[in-house]
């Protein structure tokens, strides 16, 4: 038996996912502010400022949004891939629902914010259509396959909308 070089099989496997997202009629443009790393905000010992971050919280920079990306929401009756994503109990965090997405980027980290815009409402009688903004933070990176070939990102809504 010949042996599988596995990194071009990973490549092809990233490949064809971008195709299929390139492709693919359900897929959306998105917008990505990458998060960098988290900094925790330093402030005088024994002094609480006013608007000073709790212990838990941290300050996150972002970068400039990149170009143009694909998306595409997994969804339970999405054989293959949803197998692959799980749904179960899990599908809300802090009260919100986790809305999983395929993106034709292989490097988004945790706490970067996704910007897209879905149609609501599209009248062909006067060419008006309808659009609602969304603006998600990725809470969970969850990567597929060893070595992993792409990653499902687990996202929120903001909890602030209309900063980004």
């Amino acid at each position: 038996m010949a042996n599988i070089d596995n990194l071009k099989l990973l490549i092809a496997t990233v490949l064809n996912l971008f195709r299929f997202l390139d492709k693919n009629p359900a897929a959306f443009d998105v917008q990505i502010y990458k998060a960098k790393n988290a900094v925790m905000e330093q402030t005088a010992t024994g002094v609480d400022p006013v608007g000073s971050l709790e212990p838990q919280e941290r300050m996150i920079e972002y970068e400039s949004p990149t170009a143009i990306n694909r998306a595409l929401i997994v969804q339970e009756d999405m054989p293959g891939i949803a197998s692959l994503v799980g749904f179960g109990m899990d599908e809300l965090e802090d009260g919100e629902p986790v809305v999983k997405m395929l993106i034709n980027d292989t490097e988004v980290p945790e706490d970067s914010v996704i910007v897209y815009e879905k149609v609501l409402a599209y009248s062909a009688a006067d060419a008006n259509q309808q659009n609602q903004r969304f603006e998600r933070r990725v809470s969970k990176v969850q990567p597929v396959g060893t070595p992993p070939a792409f990653n499902i990102y687990h996202t929120v809504p903001l909890a602030v909308e209309g900063v980004v």
